[in-house]
């Protein structure tokens, strides 16, 4: 992010927020690390927003779980939607 800002530029960070096979990323969102990253890229004024699972192609209820998932960590971390750019996916 630093890089990028000396450069006048915003970066788009993409979370796999909902792991549907053993590609997708197992890493815990509730975690502390995992939620301050979110903040920091949210203060940043980066842009933040969901990979669909490996498993989301043709099942939409996967889909929907993941954006469930990640609209309920942004929720809980008081970040706005708008404010982020995901109105194109949700």
């Amino acid at each position: 992010m630093d890089v990028n800002e000396l450069e006048g530029s915003k970066v788009s960070f993409y979370f796999i927020t909902h792991s549907t096979s053993r590609l997708d990323t197992p890493e815990n969102f509730d975690s502390p690390r995992m939620r301050e990253i979110f903040r920091e890229v949210y203060r940043h004024g980066h842009e933040i927003g969901i990979h669909p699972s490996y498993n989301t192609f043709n099942h939409p209820e996967n889909f929907n779980k993941t954006v469930a998932e990640f609209k309920r960590i942004l929720d809980s971390e008081s970040l706005s939607y708008e404010a982020l750019g995901t109105q194109r996916i949700l």
